[in-house]
């Protein structure tokens, strides 16, 4: 049987999302901030995202999947991620380093 990787007590070192959307959708800016919906995802809340897929989920960082109401927007999308990751542990710290820089 196989062991588990653990990072700093985690058994994942990014977050996982997978969505419906396409790369070139997350260009689209994130609402007052200067940065794209992927670079805010990408940069500040350390997720990995799989495009054009299915089924709408995001893996946290403990390896718990959380399933994700589709909508046709990227923004809407983005924020509902934020809502979540904001409401984790490690999540509500960069959340709040994340308010701070952008507002």
């Amino acid at each position: 049987m196989g062991v588990a990787k653990v990072y700093n007590g985690f058994r994942n070192s990014k977050r996982e999302i997978a969505t419906h959307f396409a790369e070139k959708d997350f260009k689209l800016l994130y609402t007052d901030s200067k940065l794209s919906c992927i670079d805010v995802l990408e940069k500040y809340f350390h997720c990995s995202i799989c495009f054009k897929r299915d089924l709408e989920y995001i893996i946290s960082y403990s390896g718990r999947k959380i399933n994700l109401e589709r909508t046709d927007s990227v923004i809407e999308f983005t924020n509902q991620i934020l809502k979540i990751i904001g409401g984790m542990y490690v999540g509500s710290l960069e959340h709040e380093i994340f308010s701070k820089i952008n507002n």
